[in-house]
């Protein structure tokens, strides 16, 4: 029976070899434990049928997260408002190098560029007819895009762009066969190839998430070892990367953590983080930033009422 508040699977240290004269043998604890620091539930901000994107925060650990429509709010670490920003239909989030806030629009999927004030830099991309499904940014400071088209028939694309805005590449990534087939969300990973946790395409039934991996040119990675976990990613599971190469998912079931190795650190049951907040069956994804410590993090989910549900969760040593 594993434990409400945390378990890992792999420890730094080398574990004992039993003793075969005792009667029972306890393993030593792991290293690691997820640990909920606190739960809000928001209620000033309420979510339509887009659900949410991914969200970001700034240097000082400041969260910026859009409701989809036309609202960025911006949260100071102890989760009280700092201000609202104006923005058209900001759904997924991401700071770039320079610290520009970077705000993708689902429908008709465009890329534009904010300062932190709400002040507008310029469009850097748009993909009309299209959806957007997730983006991320490269230490390199390029950008890789997934979008579908809406027109038949339908495909999803993977676009690179550089840090400038330049065209790289579009390719096809893959066709969804059904209505729940859906990306999650996309991360680069510690040795510089793209991570996508996503919903079919081939690659899983609707009610969980697989993990695929791609080279930085878009290639698909065959025979790579899975992802160890506690048990298969009920989707969605939406991903995040830390800047010391460890990742971490969010699943409906679980939150993993894994080193940059892709050893599982730590998992924790995702209802610890959810104190009671029922979240919304139907909402498209919850999302995860990392405060500047790269151990504590933002974990938002819809929930049924349209409202927001935030905790802070932190991975600390035993």
């Amino acid at each position: 029976m594993l434990s409400s508040a945390a378990f890992a699977q792999t420890s730094d240290k080398p574990t004992r070899t039993p003793d075969p004269r005792a009667t029972y043998w306890t393993p030593p604890p792991a290293p690691f434990v997820i640990r909920v620091q606190r739960v809000a539930r928001l209620a000033t901000l309420n979510f339509g049928a887009l659900g949410i994107g991914s969200i970001a925060t700034d240097s000082e650990g400041n969260l910026y997260l859009g409701d989809g429509l036309q609202t960025v709010l911006v949260l100071a670490p102890d989760l009280s408002e700092v201000r609202r920003l104006r923005a058209l239909q900001p759904f997924a989030l991401a700071f770039n190098q320079r610290g520009e806030l970077i705000i993708g629009q689902r429908v008709q999927a465009t890329l534009r560029r904010y300062t932190t004030q709400g002040e507008f830099l310029g469009r850097l991309w748009e993909q009309p007819e299209a959806l957007l499904d997730a983006f991320t940014i490269a230490p390199s400071g390029d950008f890789y895009i997934l979008w579908t088209r809406v027109n038949p028939p339908i495909v999803t694309y993977l676009t690179r762009l550089s840090a400038e805005g330049q065209l790289i590449f579009t390719r096809e990534f893959g066709r969804p066969r059904r209505s729940t087939d859906a990306v999650h969300g996309i991360i680069v990973t510690a040795d510089n190839q793209l991570g996508v946790f996503l919903t079919g395409y081939d690659f899983s039934d609707s009610a969980h998430a697989a993990y695929v991996t791609l080279s930085a040119e878009g290639d698909l990675l065959l025979r790579r070892a899975p992802l160890p976990s506690l048990d298969r990613l009920q989707a969605p599971t939406v991903p995040l990367s830390l800047p010391n190469g460890e990742m971490v998912a969010h699943s409906t079931n679980y939150i993993h953590w894994w080193s940059a190795e892709k050893q599982l650190r730590a998992a924790l049951f995702s209802d610890a983080a959810r104190a009671g907040y029922p979240r919304a069956e139907l909402a498209r994804r919850s999302a995860l930033a990392a405060q500047p410590d790269g151990r504590t993090l933002y974990v938002a989910e819809v929930l049924n009422d349209g409202s927001l549900g935030l905790s802070l969760v932190q991975l600390q040593q035993r």
